[in-house]
């Protein structure tokens, strides 16, 4: 195996104004793409030859910030890039204010004990931050290209906030469980376009996420129900990584529940797809996916590129682009569904003879991906927010939360995807 020079780039992005920055102002470090050494430093490959034929890493990348006083400030990661020495994650890693230290660590993924490909620790200077990149080398890390982008979002505004619209309505502060019951399910909305002028970086909850709304009160007979909103300027497979929607999960699941649901419509379902795929132990044990995009949707490219989204929520829609969606499924290619967790996909249509639900197609809520893990599809009759509160679509979603949805077989989904084509 070569051991010629690979290259490795962490990005940052910084606008051009102000670029010096001041105390106050908080910077994002996004990471975009890698390069690993050939081999480990004892000279040995990075994986085993039975794994694969070139015996690659498979890295990601984690990240720790402190503050002036030491403590702890954020914390975020990457998912794995498999079997390669150039990975590319496109992500927001971290956020970090002047002379706050960043610890950066790049790891290999392995069965059971993961290898550290590098270690490095430095703090965001006035210079780094006006220069708007440096390169680092570090280990078996060759290099690392940084950039930085200005954070928008006010310090103290939250990402993912959480309510609980039955029994309540509570706050998150004052969540609770129904005496006896055993389940909860999760409300997650889609897209919600601020062309009213208000900011996409402030999450706000959708009617159908109400205590007085018709979904809500047909879940709430099987289930207590919690709604969370999300800030809409981020692209959907990064908001399933934020900590804030872990820490949401995690205080539901602290609540006792035995089977906790996620309830997904359009970009909620890839969220709470993804949210499962890195998460499998924080005790989410169902996806109801609806009118999800997995496949993409060509209204996403065609209102990014015709000027009809507001700027900070362009990188929010375009995410569910049919090229973005490809990219980001060939990415998670060997991340599969975790097989101890129910999933059902259900595909939206205006009629039985349309090809979509008027935002999305059929083919694109339950592609080949999901057919090929045996992900079970139900029809629904309506269109992409219609079905959130018509009351055929309720019963169904009723009855997908309260019974098992074990995987199909392959000659189950073979019959079913004749009729969704």
């Amino acid at each position: 195996m070569s051991k010629a020079p690979v290259i490795a780039f962490l990005v940052l992005a910084l606008p051009v104004a102000n670029a010096s920055g001041s105390d106050d102002d908080i910077y994002v470090i996004v990471v975009k793409s890698a390069a690993i050494a050939a081999n480990k430093e004892s000279g040995a490959a990075w994986d085993f030859p039975l794994v694969g034929t070139k015996a690659l890493p498979d890295p990601y990348v984690k990240a720790w910030v402190t503050d002036r006083k030491n403590a702890q400030a954020d914390y975020g990661e990457t998912g794995v890039e498999w079997d390669t020495l150039t990975p590319t994650w496109n992500k927001d890693l971290v956020k970090a204010k002047l002379w706050h230290w960043v610890k950066v660590e790049v790891w290999d993924k392995d069965v059971k004990y993961d290898d550290l490909i590098g270690r490095y620790h430095f703090p965001l200077t006035e210079k780094r931050i006006a220069d708007g990149s440096f390169t680092l080398k570090f280990d078996q890390v060759r290099s690392i290209h940084f950039e930085l982008r200005r954070d928008k979002q006010a310090r103290n505004d939250p990402r993912v906030i959480l309510q609980q619209p039955f029994p309540g309505p509570r706050s998150a502060d004052e969540v609770t469980r129904s005496p006896g019951r055993r389940d909860a399910v999760i409300l997650l909305p889609g897209l919600d376009l601020r062309d009213d002028g208000d900011s996409p970086a402030k999450p706000r909850f959708v009617d159908w996420q109400g205590s007085t709304s018709p979904l809500v009160k047909a879940l709430s007979r099987h289930a207590d129900v919690f709604s969370v909103c999300y800030a809409q300027t981020s692209p959907v497979e990064e908001i399933a990584s934020f900590p804030e929607l872990r820490d949401a999960v995690g205080k539901i699941k602290r609540l006792g529940y035995d089977n906790i649901t996620m309830l997904g419509h359009s970009a909620g379902g890839l969220i709470a797809r993804h949210f499962v795929e890195e998460h499998p132990q924080l005790g989410v044990t169902k996806v109801i996916q609806i009118a999800a995009p997995n496949g993409g949707t060509k209204l996403a490219y065609w209102g990014v590129n015709l000027l009809q989204v507001p700027k900070d929520q362009e990188r929010f829609v375009e995410s569910m682009s049919p090229g973005h969606r490809a990219e980001v499924l060939k990415s998670r290619e060997k991340k599969s569904i975790p097989a101890s967790i129910d999933f059902v996909a259900a595909v939206c249509c205006t009629s039985p003879t349309s090809r979509g639900d008027g935002a999305v197609n059929r083919h694109c809520q339950w592609p080949v991906d999901l057919q090929n893990q045996g992900v079970p599809c139900v029809c629904l009759t309506g269109s992409h927010n219609e079905v959130m509160a018509h009351e055929d679509c309720l019963k169904v979603y009723c009855r997908l939360l309260t019974q098992p949805q074990p995987r199909w077989g392959t000659t189950q989904v073979q019959q079913f995807a004749v009729s969704v084509r």
